[in-house]
């Protein structure tokens, strides 16, 4: 009873007993999304919902669709919502809403807002307890989040629920993991249901995002994936659920998501068909959305797997097929499992009627990469099946898509043709094959076609039937004009290539066809490659050669040896395999005319019947012996021989073993000189590179006789023709053949030669096949045996010319030097006393200790101390001394036995050196054998006999590869035996004998040149005397080597070569005459030449011989023309054989002037003296040939040039240096260049013969500047700049030794330096700058920048005073440059001294007779008319590039002063500029005025780039003239450049008297104030406080004081400086200087009314800026300032006191910004009690109320909703106020107005705080009095209303708008009431004012309020809105007020009744219509 009673009491409790039971209402609270449990019960429902609805907003900034439902959720009304105790419709209204909203932020669901809305949604709705199931399925797809984790832990899910699974994650604290959703799943339909039809919900609702799709179809598939059984039960919501998003149309992430997920649903169960159908029917529908890849690939993957899958439904058919994309896309799924199920499905529907429709997807399956055949099998038997036969033979379409499977997949088509034949009976059988052939060759074709497609079927029954067709209905007449030719041909073709007998014999059946068709030799050609065929039967090869023999042989003889080498050769040869095919093809050889080829003489009789394997091994043998013979016996023998040749390695192994047999019989029946070709063509063709193939035939042969024996092979050819082993054997055959050949008889052989003889060649070729070997096996053995058997003695010259040969490879060599020692120990181990000299083989082996191998090297020093072994005792005969180089043996030169002896032992001696280095060797000879002077006569005897020894050796051996190596030894060996016995190799290089051609090919150019550089060393200084005997020719041979220097035939490494050895060391050792014929033949051969101009190698080994100043003097003299009156000179010397003519040849002269000018350093007074001889003879004939001469003058120039330059110290007699002939060449000249040249030439003299130079120096530069300045190249500029570097400073050196005062140099230079400054508008524009630059640079910009630059100045001065800007930068650029150009010292230095010279012209201005005036600039001749006025012009000019030079500082800011100090020369130059500068401008003539104005500007710009030190030294010297512009100048000049000072500057400036200064001139002194002057103080300070905010210190104060006073005044510049000072100066510092200076000033001198406005404009501008610590720090002082500036309305006069109280007020809002509310409520309280004081007299009381009063509205106005809670503690004062206004005892208007706008801005920025109906109605009553109030306050007369009346407007206004905004604070409807009726009682006054009045307070109160009427009592027309207030009570609200309106509208005074008629209106116009109706309402 007890339990029913607990369950009743239960089942009644309320649900929201948990929250009134104080023991869980903690409880209750820790249920927070967002907080923790101790942090839940901190906030309150208040905060809260602030939190959501905050979350609320920005999430719906995000997503708008939220506030369909989240508006009722998150409204004033739910704030107080309790849903356990509203009815059950709202409460269910509620939950779906709730469900739907929490649906629609679920895609929000990790967003912060979204986390602050669940909180209220927990907190308010508890959602958490009674929406489980929306909350958990809406955000379920973050299930894996932390998110969801926590959501989860405040869930109060039921044991009993499908949810109740997660409870174990709620009690772990984990996150929910897919696979546990999944699990439960499958155990619980219930929540798969409920998993399952969330994507559906959010599709109908369309609330898809991409976490939900992705959570639906991984959990679904998974799901599916883990079922083990899918019943019907499970199907029924599953698959609705699935294909939900095909149905509605869901995004295509969710349909895809769905294909997905049928995908795998169809491999878990298999489907009804209807299903299948249905499904299907709705994935077609996705097309629209999906890519078409995508369908596909879902309708394959959900057709495929089911079983009862045949056939698609129509319309998703029609789709597909509709859809091209679709199509395109077929192909790359064919490879796709299921794909060939899926299709041929849809092809199930094809019939006759629709097959044009299915046309595409066939065609493009057909088409189809990727497609099987078994798949085209299926579907053509499909589609036979569907057509039908009568179908597919009458149906084009159908016919093309069959004929196209049957052409790209002729297995399948054949396939299933048979396959659909067998399903037919024999008359349809029948009917189909004539079909299928109409298929193949089509119906519509000519006979001659369809043959031709016939004989190209795979079916050999249907290519022998074409064929045979084709060839029956060709004409032979007609046959070549057949358009059809080309086709025949191929199939022709291919038919004899085909391995069918029979269809090759229809070929050959009709012989003239086939050979009209082809030529013979194609034809031959065809049929030869179908014999290489593999596996050709051989009833094919007897047809094919049958034809050959019989009908191509008959018709074309010449065709007999390609028929024979390439028909018949391969089956000539018998073997087990072929031995009847080659019986046959003899026997078609013999039936044919082929039988009577001299080739096949006598082998038909040798051909048996029998055919075993002994008689075919001896027919073989036999055959090929006859055939060898015929060959042999034949003129033909070598074409033959050669084709047989050819063959020994064919790829035909029966080929080649026959060839390897002819040849075999070859080489054994041919005479001897035969024997060695064929040896040499055997070896080409063996195809052997080594015997390593070779070393297991016959491996334990002893003799080569083993080898060549036929037994050894014979029987093999039958058994194995094919194995290698045969053919290996066979090649080892002939091999042993060849060394055994016999040298040829009679012939010298060259056994050391590279080319040799064919029979060296052989041998050299078998050495070297034996020894390429890995290892020595029996054939390589006995070969090697056999060649040195067959050799004999000559063994070692053969093996000498093995390793000395570069081709032999250096295995090869080693095993050449390794037989030659066993060869020389064999001879020293003879007991023979008479020892066999081998000197012969020393050059050979000293050739090999040259090699880089060391193994090469280490035998050959073996082989040589076996020699010197040798050449002890007695000698009996040099060995091979006649035969070692053949027929040029003769000229070898033989060695002592001794002397071969001592060099062997010597080599031997080093032989450990000569091993391990391969050059050693050319170091011993060096060392030990080379030309030395110490060496007694015998050494030299024995060197010299070496030298000729190896020369000889050199000359003999034709050997490219060992010529130079010999050469190399013998190179530093000298002598003229050595040129002896080499000039036939010089004559062979020099004469271009044909061995020079070859010698050109086979060497590098590295190798020519050594070649050639070794083989003119021979020409060696040594042999001088040899050479002036002309010794054997030598002499007439160099000349005839330097003769082919020129010789365009010669090759270039040649000619390098003789000139290099000529100018080497050859030349000096030659005598005086000697070298005189070589140069004059060289000068010869160099006007030869064609190329005369042109640098070659003769001109250059010239020019380099012509350094010999010796011969270079003679040949000057010899060529040198003759003046007249010249004596020629006595001949010191007998005169030499020369082709120079003694008068001289112009044409010889240019090489010779070429030589000389580009010699260097070759100088000496003799040469220089013969250059300057020679360049006066050209002169005295220059102007009857000048054309031939200039050039030679030029070159001549050059050489003087160089010499003297080479020329250290002067070395000359005094007027040896004749510069008069270089003037006179520069007279007589129009040649620039000459002319150029002689100007170098002068300035180089200079350097030695400076006397000389001066003497002519003015004619020197005038011929200058007359001929070069102007000139615009780069070579005349550097001329000019040459000479004056050799000139100038001669000139220099000379001004300064006689002035030294700089203003007397100055004028001494003056004409000097005007040669320069005149010539600027000469010279080229764009090289002027530069060309000063050097001029300075060169004469001492110390000394000379200043003139220079002033005569420069002084040539443009008209052009730069010019009146246009830009002019004068322009005139003076080149003087502007020059002084750039150096350092700024140097610079001021300049400026000082042209400001000086300003002053000295300003001096002669006032005076020009005053003669003891001097200045540099002067009045020239052409100025005498107007002297004062050039003086003048000069003067502007100079300062005005003072100024620009001054610009110059700041705009490349280079200058760095030295010190912080200043700078004496910028003080200078200041000062000069200001005493140019100053001036009574009144009293000063014209002349000056401009000067003095001009120095200003110069002054000014000057001063804006000086350093700070040397500015603020400036300023304060122009400070201390007593001038007026000055002072102001300076002023001016120092706010400019203040700002720009750096830190450290500006204090300093700070510091000095300047701020004073400034100060000063702020003195206010009306009488004597000079505007101008303190505008530019004012502009000092802003820049100073700009730059450096402490620049003022102490007088700070006194200077915001006096700009407070000039900014009241209307001074711009005073509130510039203000703006300024609020702006940089601290808070910390100004505001304790506002408080100062409003005791100190202001307090007390109110009378300044303007100051005070400025002085708090001021104050707000600096209480702005300031930080809020500064102000809270001095917060007591600034009260007290606005406490005492609040009371300023009692001392002011009313009409100043509006903009002060403003001013106050606004400086005072920027205090309370400042404030915190803890700072501002004790202020306020004390402001309180300071306005409402008791004890005051009413005059101050009422002004301090209205000042209170003002600002508090101000303070309202500025702060709305945060100042409106202060109006508490005004209430009670202000009510009072109102009343004592009311009753009369109040009248100040401007307290009344005050108290009426503060509480209209209360009303208006309250937001329902403060302003409760039960204050409002507190002052209700109060209120409308004052519609009285403000009438009586109004003027009594009609002045007073003249005076008064904006005043009046302005109370009323201020009335009308306080009750306006009273009347929208009032929210009771009886409140509202009695305030209108309030307000309309007032109008029963009989004043028409206040009647007025009223009808315009009531006017302006339903303008701006009839809305908020009009909804709140009549709600019927208001969307909405749904208020409980009476809606009867509108019309009673409407009846009430249009009662006094009509009563006014009857009004006697008109204003009044016009008043009621417009309310009346307004009201009507609120309404919507007539008042009546509503009062009928």
């Amino acid at each position: 009873m007890v339990s029913s009673l607990a369950a009743q009491l239960l089942q009644q409790a309320s649900v929201n007993s948990e929250v009134l039971n104080s023991q869980s209402r903690r409880r209750h609270y820790a249920y927070s999304f967002l907080f923790s449990e101790q942090e839940a019960g901190q906030h309150d429902l208040d905060s809260i919902y602030g939190l959501g609805h905050n979350g609320y907003v920005a999430l719906s900034a995000l997503d708008p669709s939220i506030t369909k439902s989240g508006d009722v959720l998150f409204s004033e009304a739910a704030r107080s919502l309790d849903r356990t105790v509203i009815p059950f419709k709202e409460a269910t209204e509620l939950k779906t809403n709730i469900a739907r909203f929490l649906r629609r932020i679920s895609r929000h669901f990790l967003l912060n807002p979204t986390g602050k809305i669940i909180e209220w949604l927990v907190r308010r709705f508890r959602i958490n307890e009674f929406d489980v199931d929306e909350v958990i399925s809406a955000f379920l797809p973050f299930h894996d989040s932390s998110h969801f984790s926590r959501m989860l832990s405040i869930l109060n899910i039921q044991p009993n629920t499908p949810w109740a699974f997660l409870l174990r994650f709620k009690k772990a604290g984990v996150q929910v993991s897919r696979s546990s959703i999944t699990s439960q799943m499958v155990k619980d339909s219930d929540l798969a249901r409920l998993v399952t039809s969330v994507l559906p919900s959010a599709i109908e609702e369309n609330n898809l995002y991409p976490a939900l799709v992705n959570f639906n179809t991984s959990v679904t598939v998974e799901y599916i994936m883990q079922l083990t059984r899918i019943d019907e039960g499970l199907l029924a919501f599953t698959l609705p659920a699935i294909t939900s998003s095909l149905v509605l149309r869901g995004n295509k992430e969710a349909m895809l998501g769905s294909f997905v997920i049928l995908g795998s649903l169809s491999r878990k169960v298999q489907l009804k068909p209807k299903v299948i159908e249905a499904v299907t029917t709705v994935m077609i529908n996705a097309l629209s959305q999906v890519e078409e890849h995508q369908l596909l690939a879902a309708l394959i993957a959900f057709c495929g797997p089911q079983d009862r899958f045949t056939s698609l439904p129509k319309i998703v058919i029609d789709t597909l097929l509709s859809e091209p994309k679709v199509i395109a896309c077929v192909s790359t799924t064919l490879q796709w499992q299921h794909s060939a199920k899926f299709y041929l499905a849809a092809l199930a529907g094809v019939d006759s009627a629709s097959f044009q429709a299915f046309s595409p997807l066939i065609s493009e399956i057909i088409n189809a990469a990727s497609v099987t055949t078994n798949m085209i099998e299926r579907m053509t038997l499909l589609l036979l099946q569907k057509m039908g036969v009568a179908e597919v033979a009458n149906n084009d379409m159908v016919r093309n898509e069959l004929s196209s499977i049957s052409q790209r997949h002729p297995l399948a088509f054949q396939a299933a043709t048979k396959s659909f034949a067998q399903e037919l009976d024999n008359l349809m059988t029948q009917e189909f094959e004539q079909v299928l052939t109409a298929l193949t060759i089509g119906a519509t074709l000519s006979p001659r076609v369809n043959s031709l497609i016939s004989a190209r079927s795979h079916d050999p029954d249907a290519r022998l039937r074409g064929l045979r067709d084709l060839l029956a209905g060709i004409d032979v007449l007609t046959t070549k004009d057949m358009d059809e030719m080309g086709v025949i041909s191929e199939v022709i073709e291919a038919g004899l290539g085909d391995a069918s007998a029979s269809l090759v014999g229809v070929i050959y059946q009709t012989p003239e066809i086939l050979l009209s068709i082809f030529p013979e030799k194609r034809l031959l050609d065809i049929i030869t490659n179908s014999l290489k065929g593999p596996d050709v039967p051989r009833a094919v090869v007897r047809l094919h050669l049958s034809f050959l023999a019989k009908t191509l042989f008959e018709k074309d003889p010449s065709l007999s040896t390609g028929i024979i080498f390439q028909g018949f050769l391969p089956y000539l040869l018998f073997s087990k395999s072929r031995q009847k095919l080659a019986l046959q093809a003899w026997n078609i050889v013999e039936e044919s005319e082929l039988k009577n080829h001299f080739i096949f003489a006598g082998c038909f009789s040798l051909l048996g019947t029998d055919v075993e394997a002994q008689r075919m091994e001896s027919m073989n043998a036999e055959l090929t012996s006859k055939l060898a013979g015929n060959i042999a016996s034949s003129s033909e023998h070598p074409l033959y021989s050669s084709l047989f040749f050819s063959r020994i390695n064919d790829q035909n192994p029966h080929t080649r073993l026959f060839a390897c047999l002819v040849v075999r019989s070859l080489v054994n029946s041919s005479p001897i000189d035969r024997q060695i070709d064929y040896a040499h063509d055997i070896i080409q063709h063996i195809g052997l590179n080594h015997l390593d193939d070779l070393k297991n035939v016959l491996g334990e042969a002893k003799t080569l006789g083993e080898f060549i024996s036929y037994d050894t092979f014979g029987s093999s050819i039958i058994s194995k023709p094919s194995h290698l082993s045969t053919f290996r054997r066979l090649q080892a055959s002939l091999l042993a053949l060849l060394p055994g050949i016999s040298p040829p008889i009679d012939v010298k052989l060259e056994w050391l030669s590279a080319s040799g003889s064919r029979f060296v060649q052989v041998m050299r070729m078998l050495y070297r096949l034996a020894n390429q070997s890995s290892s020595l096996h029996s054939l390589s053995t006995n070969m090697l045996r056999a060649i040195f058997v067959n050799l004999k003695d000559v063994s070692l010259l053969f093996l000498a010319g093995i390793w000395s040969d570069d081709e032999t490879p250096t295995s090869t060599k080693v095993a050449a030097l390794t037989h030659a020692k066993a060869f020389l120990l064999a001879h020293a181990s003879s007991q023979n006393l008479e020892r066999i000299d081998f000197q012969v083989i020393v050059p050979a082996l000293t050739v090999a200790l040259q090699f880089t191998d060391r193994q090469l090297r280490q035998l050959a020093v073996e082989c040589i101390a076996i020699i010197s072994t040798l050449s002890s005792g007695k000698r009996s005969a040099v060995f091979a001394l006649d035969t070692i180089y053949g027929e040029k043996s003769e000229g070898v030169q033989v060695l002592d036995f001794g002397e071969v002896e001592k060099y062997t032992k010597l080599i031997s001696r080093f032989g450990d050196g000569v091993a391990a280095d391969p050059e050693y060797i050319r170091v011993i000879h060096q060392e030990h054998l080379g030309t030395g002077a110490n060496n007694g006569k015998k050494e030299r005897n024995y060197k010299e006999r070496l030298l000729c020894f190896f020369s000889s050796h050199c000359v003999a051996w034709d050997n490219r590869a060992t010529r130079l190596p010999l050469l190399s030894l013998i190179e530093p060996m000298h002598g003229p035996a050595k040129l002896q016995l080499l000039l036939p190799l010089i004559k062979q290089l020099v004469e271009q004998s044909p061995s020079l051609a070859t010698l050109q090919d086979q060497y590098s150019e590295e190798q020519k040149t050594l070649y050639s550089r070794l083989i003119f060393a021979s020409f060696h200084p040594s042999c001088a005397p040899f050479l002036k005997q002309n010794s054997e020719g030598s002499l007439d041979v160099l000349k005839q080597a330097l003769r082919s220097t020129v010789d365009p035939n010669c090759y270039e490494w040649i000619q390098n070569a003789i000139l290099d050895q000529l100018t080497g060391s050859l030349y000096s050792a030659l005598d005086f005459d000697l070298r005189l014929d070589l140069c004059s033949l060289l000068l010869d051969l160099v006007v030869s030449q064609a190329r005369m101009n042109e640098s070659t190698p003769t001109k250059r080994a010239l020019t380099q011989l012509l350094r010999d100043v010796p011969v270079a003097i003679s040949l000057l003299d010899t060529l040198s023309p003759k003046a007249e009156g010249d004596q020629p000179k006595a001949a010191k010397r007998a005169k030499v054989e020369s082709s120079l003519s003694s008068e001289g040849d112009v044409t010889k002269m240019i090489p010779l002037a070429e030589a000389l000018s580009s010699t260097k350093e070759n100088g000496t007074p003799e040469l220089v003296s013969a250059l300057i001889e020679s360049i006066r003879r050209l002169c005295s004939v220059h102007d009857s040939s000048k054309s031939e001469y200039d050039y030679i003058e030029q070159l001549l120039l050059n050489g003087l040039d160089s010499s003297i330059t080479s020329i250290s110290s002067s070395a000359f007699a005094p007027n040896s240096l004749r510069i008069d002939v270089l003037i006179n060449l520069i007279r007589v000249t129009n040649n620039s260049q000459t002319f150029h040249q002689a100007l170098l030439v002068i300035s180089n003299i200079a350097r030695l013969a400076p006397e000389e130079v001066l003497q002519n120096v003015m004619s020197i530069f005038t011929f200058m500047g007359s001929n070069v300045f102007h000139r615009d190249d780069a070579y005349s500029f550097r001329v000019v700049q040459k000479t004056i570097d050799g000139i100038v400073p001669v000139m220099v050196e000379s001004l300064k030794n006689r002035f030294k005062d700089p203003l007397d140099r100055y004028i001494g230079s003056r004409d000097f330096l005007r040669v320069f400054t005149d010539a600027s508008i000469h010279i080229p524009r764009h090289r002027r700058t530069h060309f000063y630059n050097h001029f300075i640079e060169v004469i001492g910009p110390d000394d000379y920048l200043a003139p220079v630059c002033m005569l420069l100045v002084e040539k443009a001065a008209n052009r730069a005073l010019r009146p246009k800007d830009g002019d004068a930068a322009q005139a003076l650029t080149v003087p502007l440059a020059a002084i750039n150009h150096h350092a700024h010292e140097l610079r001021l230095q300049v400026l000082c001294e042209v400001v000086k010279e300003c002053q000295r012209l300003i001096a002669r201005v006032e005076n020009l007779d005053d003669e003891a005036r001097v200045s540099f600039l002067e009045v020239t001749a052409d100025e005498h008319s107007s002297p004062k006025g050039s003086l003048k012009k000069k003067i502007l000019a100079l300062l005005t590039f003072v100024g620009l030079a001054t610009q110059a500082f700041a705009e490349e800011p280079r200058y760095q002063p030295t010190t912080s100090e200043p700078n004496n020369r910028v003080q200078e130059l200041v000062s000069f500029l200001v005493a140019v500068s100053r001036g009574e401008i009144e009293s000063a003539p014209t002349e000056l005025q401009d000067i003095n104005n001009a120095a200003r500007r110069c002054l000014r710009k000057v001063m804006g780039i000086v350093p700070a030190s040397d500015f603020v030294q400036s300023i304060m010297s122009m400070l201390s003239i007593e001038e007026p512009k000055v002072q102001e100048g300076a002023l001016d000049l120092l706010a400019e450049r203040l700002p720009n000072m750096s830190s450290q500057a500006r204090e300093k400036a700070r510091t000095t008297p300047l701020v004073e200064a400034s100060l000063t001139s702020l003195q206010l002194e009306s009488d004597e104030y000079d505007v101008s002057r303190r505008d530019e103080a004012l502009r000092v300070l802003i820049s100073g406080i700009s730059s450096t905010p402490t620049f003022l210190g102490e007088e700070l104060l006194s200077v915001i004081s006096s700009c407070i006073t000039l900014s009241a005044d209307g001074d711009p510049e005073a509130d510039d400086v203000l703006e300024t000072v609020t702006e940089k100066i601290p808070g910390r510092m100004l505001v304790p200087m506002l408080v100062k200076l409003w005791e100190n000033e202001y307090s007390s001198r109110k009378e300044y009314h303007e100051r005070l406005v400025s002085f708090f404009e001021f104050s707000k501008e600096a209480l702005s800026k300031a930080l809020r610590e500064d102000v809270m720090d001095h917060l007591k002082p600034l009260f007290k300032l606005f406490l005492g500036a609040f009371d300023l309305r009692s001392s002011l006069s009313s009409g100043y006191i509006q903009d002060v109280e403003t001013a106050v007020a606004d400086a005072f809002l920027e205090i309370v910004t400042k404030l915190n509310e803890l700072s501002f409520k004790p202020l306020f309280r004390r402001w309180f009690d300071w306005a409402f004081a008791n004890g005051l007299d009413q005059r101050t009381c009422d002004a301090r109320q209205t000042t209170f009063t003002k600002v508090m509205g101000h303070l309202i106005e500025t702060f709305k909703n945060l100042i409106t809670p202060y109006m508490i503690t005004l209430l009670d004062p202000v009510a009072q106020l109102l009343e004592q206004f009311a009753n009369g005892s109040a009248s100040y208007p401007d307290l009344w107005e005050s108290v009426l706008q503060m509480l209209s801005y209360s009303f208006v920025f309250d937001e329902g705080v403060f302003w409760r109906d039960d204050r409002l109605e507190k002052l209700l009553q109060k209120l409308i009095k004052q519609v009285s109030v403000s009438c009586s306050l109004g003027p009594t007369s009609a002045q007073e209303l003249d005076e008064h009346g904006p005043t009046i407007n302005s109370h009323k206004t201020t009335l009308t708008s306080c009750l306006t905004h009273f009347a929208h604070a009032i929210s009771r409807e009886d409140l509202l009431k009695s305030f209108n009726l309030a307000l309309l009682m007032e109008s029963r006054s009989e004043d028409p004012k206040v009647q007025l009045l009223v009808l315009t307070c009531v006017s302006d109160i339903w303008t701006k309020e009839s809305t908020r009427f009009y909804r709140k009592y009549y709600p019927k027309h208001s969307r909405g809105y749904c208020d409980t207030i009476d809606t009867f009570a509108w019309a009673a609200f409407i009846s009430e007020t249009m009662t006094f309106v009509e009563d006014l509208a009857e009004s006697e005074h008109d204003e009044v009744a016009k008043g009621a008629r417009a309310l009346n209106r307004i009201m009507e116009s609120v309404n919507g219509g007539p008042i009546d109706d509503k009062m009928d309402f």
